[in-house]
């Protein structure tokens, strides 16, 4: 038996000027990479999605006064249209990633970093987005990593308290339903 259809249900912090504006224009930001300021994103361009509420509040301190959560469901969604890259240890997933490039490297005449930060940051945008180029069907890329939460939140869990962060790309808007768009709290 096929597996159903399913929409994904994601939670992201938003500044208050970007959650008033996608409430408002019923359209999340799709975040994307700035070559001129090194910054790039580890699961290529798209919309960012926690599916765990506290892993997105975990970032409200960063978007400034005001800020909040928003969450928002995916379209129904086929399994293969959801790329699951599962979780690789930091040290493994440098080296795979790493190894993955430079085979294709060559072969795409695509100009990899050597290096560390960022150029690790770049290394993975681009081996993110060769997985959304070789999975044309792809609509969201998905992936775990270990996660040391914030000075508060371990002082609630205790000093050692590391989990299994699991985020969501979705790669373009209209993958979103733009009408379960809602503030939270």
């Amino acid at each position: 038996m096929a597996d159903e259809p399913a929409a994904l249900l994601g939670y992201k912090a938003v500044s208050k000027e970007h959650g008033e504006s996608a409430i408002e224009r019923r359209e999340l930001h799709r975040a994307k990479r700035d070559e001129a300021n090194d910054r790039y994103h580890w699961l290529g361009d798209g919309i960012y999605f926690y599916p765990e509420l506290k892993d997105a509040e975990s970032y409200l301190s960063e978007k400034g006064p005001g800020a909040f959560v928003i969450s928002a469901k995916t379209v129904l969604l086929e399994r293969e249209e959801i790329i699951d890259l599962g979780h690789i240890s930091d040290s493994d997933r440098r080296n795979k990633i790493t190894d993955y490039i430079e085979t294709l490297a060559g072969k795409r005449g695509i100009e990899i970093a050597i290096g560390t930060e960022p150029s690790f940051e770049k290394n993975r945008h681009i081996f993110a987005e060769i997985m959304w180029e070789n999975y044309r069907n792809a609509k969201v890329l998905k992936a775990s990593f270990w996660n040391l939460p914030s000075d508060e939140f371990r002082e609630e869990e205790g000093k050692h308290a590391r989990y299994l962060r699991e985020e969501y790309c979705v790669r373009w808007g209209e993958y979103i339903d733009s009408d379960s768009i809602k503030r939270i709290g």
